[in-house]
């Protein structure tokens, strides 16, 4: 292979690499911002804490159950137990 065809290879694999980044910087970059604007479960998102005991326990709860779901749905994969 010439010298020129490699160039043109590293040019293209160079590009490719340098778009991938972008594009899941983007897609990253807003997941992170609605997570922190979602806040973890006692925070209001402006330095103080939510005096809302459901809200807290709501999302404690939810989050429960979803992993309970996803943890069912792993062993009904293997096993076919379940479903």
């Amino acid at each position: 292979m010439s010298r020129r065809h490699q160039d043109h290879d590293v040019t293209a694999a160079t590009s490719v690499i340098e778009r991938v980044e972008r594009e899941t910087a983007g897609l990253f970059g807003a997941i992170q911002r609605r997570r922190a604007s979602e806040g973890a479960p006692g925070d209001d998102g402006r330095g103080g804490t939510v005096s809302d005991g459901i809200e807290v326990w709501g999302r404690r709860v939810g989050r429960a159950l979803g992993l309970l779901a996803a943890a069912l749905l792993a062993v009904n994969l293997f096993t076919h137990w379940f479903f």
